[in-house]
């Protein structure tokens, strides 16, 4: 049988082990490289079930000791790259150094969301020179409402509110920017939105674009009880998602609990601990899926339905 054997899963990235003459019981070590295959110091290594956590040094290496033979789930992730996961499977006989690449994603500005004493969606829309972007388009999705932002880069919902929503932003030349909110009831959400420069040969994944116009329905046409949105997850910030009590309660009664990262990728059953609540911006609870992502049927048959609840299955999360 053969021993350190290194499977790549999740969201990028890729791993294969070096020469078996570096292997060592008990540890598993590694580099962590980026752009160009320089080394990248300061990413987040995490040892997921075991609660260990390290930084790689400026070399991009990485190590943890006194671990047990068996699977050895670990999450690396940096700003500013996609996050990558392995696992690692820790024989009798050691495991080689791993070698883990993260691949850069475009660097944007976090979105500011605040509450205002009017009523419904308004918002200011920046371009990465933080000038205003005239002319960008705004939609709700799921709502069928649309604007174009005026010369000061400025839109505004009147009518929205008692509800929740994803906003989304589009401009060419730019990526296009979802935004999870809640509004609370007899008053309003004021948005500052912040855009990045689209890479040279970008082209958003068709998968991705259908599964938000798909959060647009389900926010659209089904109830809201089963959602924790931005401002409810901001009090949990510092805490992992299973963690916050509604989602811990979920997982705990769901009889095979399943957990699907923003509308398409099924996680396993580590993954969704080592997101942080401040990682993400909306949370559904009790939707109906499957491996290959969340099924939503159409606006017109679940209002049929008397606006019944979607299924259950699943809980979903949509990352900022």
């Amino acid at each position: 049988m053969r021993t350190g054997v290194l499977f790549a899963v999740g969201v990028c990235g890729f791993s294969w082990a070096a020469p078996a003459e570096a292997q060592e019981h008990g540890r598993v070590s590694g580099v962590v490289y980026g752009v160009g295959g320089a080394p990248l110091p300061g990413a987040e290594v995490i040892l997921a079930m075991r609660d260990q956590r390290t930084s790689t040094d400026e070399a991009g290496r990485f190590q943890f000791s006194g671990l047990p033979a068996g699977q050895h789930n670990i999450l690396v992730r940096m700003i500013g790259y996609e996050p990558s996961r392995v696992v690692a499977i820790l024989g009798d006989s050691g495991l080689a150094p791993l070698e883990i690449f993260l691949t850069q994603r475009p660097y944007t500005l976090q979105n500011i969301i605040v509450t205002g004493e009017r009523q419904g969606i308004y918002g200011l829309v920046l371009d990465p020179r933080l000038e205003p972007a005239e002319g960008a388009q705004v939609r709700i999705l799921g709502g069928g409402v649309v604007q174009r932002t005026d010369s000061t880069g400025r839109f505004a919902f009147p009518d929205k509110r008692g509800s929740t929503y994803v906003v989304r932003v589009t401009k060419p030349g730019y990526l296009a920017r979802p935004v999870h909110l809640r509004v609370p009831t007899n008053a309003s959400r004021e948005l500052v939105i912040h855009l990045g420069y689209e890479p040279e040969g970008y082209q958003a994944p068709f998968r991705e674009e259908q599964h938000l116009m798909d959060l647009g329905s389900r926010l659209a046409w089904t109830p809201g009880h089963g959602r924790i949105a931005d401002g409810e997850i901001q009090r949990f910030e510092g805490m992992r998602v299973c963690d916050i009590p509604k989602v811990r309660a979920y997982l705990a009664s769901a009889r095979i609990p399943g957990v699907i990262l923003n509308g398409h990728h099924f996680l396993m059953g580590w993954e969704p601990c080592d997101w942080m609540a401040e990682d993400v911006a909306l949370i559904e609870l009790d939707v109906q899926c499957g491996p290959d992502g969340i099924f939503t049927p159409s606006a017109v048959s679940t209002r049929g339905r008397g606006r019944g609840r979607l299924g259950s299955g699943c809980a979903a999360l949509w990352l900022k």
